[in-house]
C-alpha cells in the first residue's frame, strides 16, 4: 500500500484534495482509503455515555461497534498512524490519502494559501508536491494551483505507477 499526506492549515483545501483524490483514484478501479487527523482533541459530546466507552472504562484495550457499512474502533491508547497504516493495510487497500499528521514522514503535498503557509515547506519531510495559491519561487518539487488538481491527480498516478509514494 503507498500512501500521501496532504498538508497544510486550516481552511486551505485539504478536504477538497482528498475528496479530489479518492474520486479520481476511484475512477481507475483502485481500492482507496482516507483518513483524518483530527488535531482538534477530545471525543465528540456525548461519548462518555456509549457502550463503547462504558466497554473502555470496565478495561477494554480496545472497543469497536459496527452497524451497517460504519465500524469505528476506540482506545484508551495514543493512536498510531503506523498503527492505522497498518489496519487499512488487512482491507486490501491500494492508496491510502492521510489529511494530516504534518510531522510523519510520508509522501506529503502541502497546500499554501498564504506567504505565512511558506514555512511548512521547511518543516515538513519527504516533501514530493505543493498546491499554492501565491507564487513560489527556488522549490525543487512540483508545484501546482488550486485549479489545476486533475493535473495534479494524473501526476501522482503517475508516481503511483511507479511505486514511488512510500
Amino acid at each position: 500500500m503507498q500512501c500521501v499526506q496532504i498538508i497544510g492549515y486550516k481552511n486551505r483545501g485539504k478536504t477538497t484534495l482528498v475528496e479530489h483524490l479518492v474520486a479520481f483514484f476511484s475512477k481507475y478501479h483502485y481500492q482507496v482509503a482516507a483518513i483524518k487527523h483530527h488535531g482538534h482533541g477530545g471525543p465528540p459530546l456525548g461519548w462518555e455515555k456509549t457502550d463503547n466507552a462504558k466497554h473502555l472504562q470496565a478495561g477494554a484495550d480496545f472497543a469497536g461497534v459496527q452497524g451497517e457499512n460504519l465500524l469505528q474502533i476506540a482506545t484508551n491508547k495514543e493512536w498510531n498512524l503506523d498503527v492505522i497504516i497498518q489496519l487499512y493495510t488487512l482491507l486490501n487497500v491500494d492508496i491510502l490519502f492521510i489529511e494530516g499528521y504534518k510531522h510523519e514522514p510520508k509522501p506529503k503535498i502541502v497546500l499554501i494559501g498564504e506567504q505565512e503557509d511558506t514555512h511548512l515547506l521547511n518543516k515538513v519531510s519527504n516533501l514530493k508536491a505543493v498546491v499554492s495559491s501565491i507564487p513560489l519561487e527556488d522549490i525543487s518539487v512540483p508545484i501546482f494551483k488550486p485549479v489545476q488538481l486533475e493535473k495534479l491527480a494524473y501526476w501522482l498516478l503517475e508516481q503511483y505507477k511507479q511505486n514511488l509514494l512510500h
